[in-house]
């Protein structure tokens, strides 16, 4: 529409259009037939190429902190942030992170209390209450096993409490 104004006719833009659009869709498919090829790469091409990088002394695109059946330009520090991420967001269930009175934290609650589950300065410490990291994480891998289990009811789940007013204390409700 906004073509309209500067060309004047539509019946011409119509006709651009009717070019261009194959044109994309030609180009948007090649573009994914690239990137599913890239996905189909097995772990002994991947070590050829690892291996043709490393004969051509381009250390600098090698990482041994990536797996080698990553092939996403990451480098060690964003590999382990990323994983640390992917293991955070798993505590975003719903209904299993709970305030005090037992309603269920809103995100920049769950975002804090993740955050401090994870801090290792005397704060985290202090929030953690004595709960180690690993009780946590074990209280969260059981409510992921019980949840869509229809003979539990929703009590008898595993959570994390918090104190809802300043989020100072965790405890594990089971």
């Amino acid at each position: 529409m906004c073509l309209v104004p500067l060309l004047g006719d539509p019946g011409l833009i119509m006709y651009v259009l009717d070019v261009l659009r194959p044109l994309q869709r030609d180009h948007d498919e090649q573009e994914a037939r690239v990137f599913h090829r890239s996905l189909r790469i097995n772990r002994g091409e991947r070590w050829k190429s690892l291996t043709e990088l490393s004969g051509q002394r381009k250390f600098h695109l090698m990482n041994p902190s990536v797996p080698i059946t990553c092939n996403l330009p990451f480098d060690g520090g964003m590999w382990r942030r990323s994983k640390q991420l992917l293991k955070m967001m798993r505590y975003f269930r719903d209904g299993f992170m709970v305030g005090g009175d037992m309603s269920p934290q809103f995100l920049p609650e769950k975002i804090r209390t993740v955050n401090l589950i994870y801090d290792g300065s005397t704060e985290g410490s202090d929030f953690r209450s004595g709960w180690c990291i690993a009780s946590i994480e074990e209280s969260l891998f059981d409510y992921e096993l019980l949840e869509d289990d229809e003979l539990i009811e929703r009590v008898e789940l595993p959570s994390l409490l918090t104190d809802s007013e300043g989020l100072d204390i965790l405890m594990i409700v089971n």
